[in-house]
């Protein structure tokens, strides 16, 4: 089954959650492409993700330190709004066995939300 990773627009970032997009080069790709939202002093997440491979990083580093740090292949669908005052991203993802949902909502606090099933 051929299956594509299906994005916001750029102009939505702005529109939508009042954030830029900004090109990630992680990898040595070009392609990826993340938001970076500070929670306070030295404490920040950043998401990214990647069109071309179908896949998504959600990170939070605090004082340096990597505290989470999630990467997801196979996505299909990436939806970006508010839930509240906080801001929230929500990828889908499908294999030929495998459905998900990945749902992290940033605001004061971080939530994170990991939905993985067979079909």
């Amino acid at each position: 089954m051929d299956r594509q990773f299906v994005v916001p627009h750029e102009d939505e970032f702005i529109q939508e959650l009042g954030i830029e997009l900004e090109g990630a080069h992680s990898g040595g790709s070009e392609t990826v492409r993340q938001v970076t939202l500070d929670l306070g002093p030295d404490d920040h997440v950043v998401f990214s993700f990647d069109v071309t491979g179908m896949s998504v990083r959600f990170r939070r580093v605090t004082s340096g330190t990597v505290l989470t740090d999630i990467y997801r292949e196979a996505a299909t669908r990436l939806s970006i709004g508010w839930a509240g005052e906080s801001r929230q991203f929500v990828t889908e993802f499908n294999t030929d066995s495998l459905a998900g949902r990945l749902v992290i909502t940033v605001g004061h606090s971080v939530e994170i939300l990991d939905h993985m099933l067979f079909v």
